[in-house]
Parts: C-alpha cells; sequence; structure tokens
C-alpha cells in the first residue's frame, strides 16, 4: 500500500498567511475507493485528479462541409478530495472541517499537493464548491471521533505544477 501525504497552502488567507494544511493523516482521513458506504458524490476515489478537457476553436463556412480546427488548448479541470474529517469530540470536528474548507474556498489561488510514496503531485487551484454528508460514516464510520465525510470539487488549471497528470 502506498504512502499518501499532502497539503494545501494557505498564504492567500484573507485573514493572513498560515503555514501549509497537512492533509492525509490522522485529521483528514482519506476516504478511498468504491464503498457502500459514499454518499453522492462524482468521484468514489480519494484523490481524482479529474478528466481532461480541451477548448477549441472551430471555423465555419458556407464552401465547406463540415468545420475546421483552428486552435486548441487544454481547459480547466477538477480536482475531487474526499476526506473523512476527525476530532477528539464534535467541536474538534467541526473546528478541523472549517479549517479545510477555508483552505479551499476563502482563497483565490492556491496549490494542492500530494505525494504517492516519492511522486509529488501539485495543482494551481481555484475557489472550491464542498459538500458535507452527514451519512453512515457519520454514525457507523471507522474509530471514535470521526466526523462527517467531506467531499471538495476544486477547479484547477490543466497544467500540474508537478507531476506528470
Amino acid at each position: 500500500m502506498p504512502t499518501i501525504s499532502g497539503y494545501i497552502t494557505r498564504s492567500n488567507i484573507p485573514s493572513g498567511a498560515l503555514a501549509n494544511l497537512a492533509i492525509f493523516n490522522s485529521t483528514y482521513r482519506g476516504l478511498f475507493g468504491d464503498d457502500s458506504q459514499a454518499a453522492d458524490s462524482s468521484s468514489d476515489s480519494g484523490i481524482d485528479a479529474g478528466s481532461s478537457s480541451m477548448k477549441y476553436t472551430w471555423a465555419d463556412s458556407p464552401f465547406v462541409r463540415g468545420q475546421q480546427l483552428v486552435n486548441f488548448v487544454p481547459d480547466n479541470t477538477t480536482l475531487y478530495l474526499r476526506f473523512l474529517v476527525a476530532g477528539a469530540d464534535q467541536a474538534t470536528c467541526q473546528s478541523n472541517l472549517s479549517t479545510i474548507i477555508t483552505a479551499c474556498t476563502s482563497q483565490y489561488v492556491y496549490q494542492v499537493s500530494v505525494t504517492l510514496d516519492t511522486a509529488t503531485y501539485t495543482f494551481t487551484c481555484y475557489p472550491a464548491e464542498y459538500h458535507v454528508s452527514f451519512n453512515q460514516w457519520t454514525w457507523f464510520g471507522p474509530g471514535h471521533g470521526a466526523g462527517p465525510p467531506l467531499y471538495l470539487s476544486i477547479p484547477r488549471d490543466p497544467t500540474p505544477v508537478a507531476g506528470p497528470l
């Protein structure tokens, strides 16, 4: 099983620059794989870099059948992250939940970095959409101090800062 770690930069938070927020640890437990406990989500993976997409420019002519491709460039895509947010008690769970939501929604631009064993993937990201699900994980999830699952949909640049994706 690979070692997974990562962080979200927090230097652009409006209240002042903060240190990077470590993710995929005992506080932000990644939810991986397709499981029967999954809430509605765009992804059943703990980390989903998103599907690539392109922007095309087509030329139309009344004298040529169809259209002709003039230009194309990669378009932004969406990075999906899923976590089971933990804490010593419900107040701490809520605080930890607020911390990661703030890191992903209050910054105009930030980076998300994920390291799988020795390969690091870093993406330039923009304000995220999130979904907190009070489903079976909340009530019957693994371990004590487990809070609700958090699903993040994060718009990202098509070209990574680091990594081949």
